[in-house]
């Protein structure tokens, strides 16, 4: 997966990391009601994960904003447009094994009952 990751344009890349990052917050039930998540991980750190720089970053998360996407602060990522976001990632979630409640459905397979607060 990492040598499939490596290959793709930065903003897949981000795109992919987050889809990612939702699943497996939404599988703990770490999603708040808004759709965000906790993320305290700065762009210097991200551009080392994604093996960009962090100037590129900088731009990749504007874009991601921009298009409506999703948004990134110091401390947490919400995702606004999941389905749109999952194209552009090219994302499956096929490969993380996760519950079949998630695997196949968007955030509204959830019930708000759920989702615990952050």
């Amino acid at each position: 997966m990492v040598s499939h990751l490596a290959r793709r344009p930065a903003d897949s890349r981000l795109a992919h990391l987050i889809c990612e990052l939702e699943c497996r917050y939404a599988q703990a039930a770490q999603i708040a009601a808004d759709g965000s998540f906790s993320f305290p991980v700065t762009q210097a750190q991200l551009a080392e994960i994604l093996g960009i720089t962090s100037v590129h970053v900088n731009r990749m998360v504007r874009s991601l904003r921009e298009k409506g996407l999703a948004t990134i602060s110091k401390s947490a990522i919400a995702v606004h447009d999941r389905p749109a976001l999952k194209r552009l990632a090219e994302f499956s979630s096929d490969y993380l094994h996760l519950s079949a409640g998630w695997r196949g459905g968007e955030r509204e397979a959830f019930t708000v009952a759920a989702v615990r607060p952050r």
